[in-house]
């Protein structure tokens, strides 16, 4: 396994898995697949990455992680989230298994896993489920629980990555973000800060938003800072949703 890999199931319990050894994200696929929706990933780094664009509701990762450590990983994911993170340890990883509790860990079970102990304790750390409020800025209407945006009456698609900056820009309506808190909270392991992977994003929100790219005025670049989503005029053409 590389990378990695969604099995995604609408409804479910998200499980983001952080497993280095083949062998155990085979059993806990084979156990889970049915039961949660799974994230795989076989090292830490892309584990971070997937928690900032899937928000799981719970983390499984193993102690001995070898790119980052588990106690870093859990440090990571709890500046940027309250969600439960579980420690899978085998006899010989005490001392970063201690770590990661330090780090704020939620739970701590034997490795290799025992499938009926860890499913219940999985499930009972399952947030309860809330519904989210519609965020308006002037004719954008962005609707978190059915991820859909509107511009008057007018639908737009936005892949996922999107569509959690829009809520995030909105959510912050007439407010300067900079691109750090930015990164921050959704690229959480994305550690090149000199990366355009924010820019390429902002790039495409503006097409989408019909932002003029030579003179955004919607999410507008607030040199040396970041970006601030202003709500754009409503096109008198169209009629509100």
């Amino acid at each position: 396994m590389s990378g990695n890999s969604y099995l995604g199931r609408s409804g479910k319990l998200l499980l983001l898995v952080v497993e280095p050894q083949p062998a155990e994200a085979l059993s806990l696929k084979n156990a889970f697949a049915k039961q949660f929706s799974l994230i795989l990933a076989d090292n830490a780094a892309d584990g971070l990455l997937a928690a900032g664009e899937f928000h799981p509701d719970v983390v499984l990762a193993a102690a001995d992680l070898h790119d980052i450590t588990s106690e870093s990983l859990v440090s990571t994911l709890r500046r940027h989230s309250p969600v439960s993170v579980v420690i899978g340890a085998g006899p010989d990883d005490g001392p970063a298994a201690a770590a990661a509790m330090r780090a704020g860990a939620t739970a701590c079970v034997a490795r290799p896993y025992r499938i009926s102990e860890l499913e219940p304790l999985v499930r009972s750390l399952q947030p309860p489920r809330t519904t989210l409020a519609a965020v308006v800025c002037g004719p954008v209407r962005l609707n978190p629980e059915s991820q859909r945006v509107f511009i008057g009456d007018r639908a737009i698609d936005l892949p996922r990555q999107e569509f959690h900056l829009l809520h995030l820009l909105m959510s912050n309506c007439d407010r300067v973000l900079t691109r750090e808190q930015i990164r921050r909270q959704l690229w959480p392991g994305l550690a090149d800060e000199r990366s355009n992977t924010l820019t390429v994003h902002i790039r495409r929100l503006r097409l989408r938003l019909d932002d003029d790219p030579w003179n955004p005025t919607v999410i507008a670049t607030v040199r040396g800072r970041g970006y601030r989503f202003t709500a754009p005029a409503p096109d008198p053409g169209r009629s509100p949703a």
